[in-house]
């Protein structure tokens, strides 16, 4: 006599679990597993008319270890919050840099003078002139 429904071991029916639990199971949208269900990656079995369940263990067999290499795990595991030290010399390299861009807006602002005001200085006469048109409108 053939005790299994649709190829489930009746032992494991009660392992059967809905579709929206499953996705909750492993934090995925519901739309993800279906997905995974229409591709073949995950068994499903109908359950009446419209319900449709997968097993716990077939559902926990798509978890699967993430394989890091090796580098990879010894560089995550000596991590630090800081990036690496610079060289004497990228250092040097660096502050000739600051001090050839300063030198240069020197010489733009000696020769033409301020392009164009400060951001900061543009925002306070903006707020000025409409907190001014602000309380003319208000008197009137």
């Amino acid at each position: 006599m053939n005790t299994s429904i649709s190829g489930v071991d009746p032992g494991t029916v009660d392992r059967l679990i809905p579709v929206p639990q499953a996705a909750r199971l492993l934090a995925v949208h519901i739309s993800t597993i279906r997905r995974w269900i229409r591709q073949g990656k995950l068994p499903a079995y109908r359950v009446g008319d419209k319900g449709v369940r997968v097993r716990y263990d077939d559902l926990m067999q798509l978890l699967t270890p993430l394989e890091i290499e090796q580098e990879d795990r010894v560089r995550a595991d000596n991590r630090s919050p800081r990036p690496d030290r610079l060289t004497d010399e990228e250092r040097h390299h660096a502050r000739a840099a600051v001090a050839s861009a300063r030198t240069l807006q020197d010489e733009f602002r000696a020769r033409y003078g301020t392009m164009s005001p400060e951001s900061w200085e543009v925002l306070n006469e903006s707020r000025i002139e409409r907190t001014a048109s602000l309380s003319g409108a208000t008197e009137e």
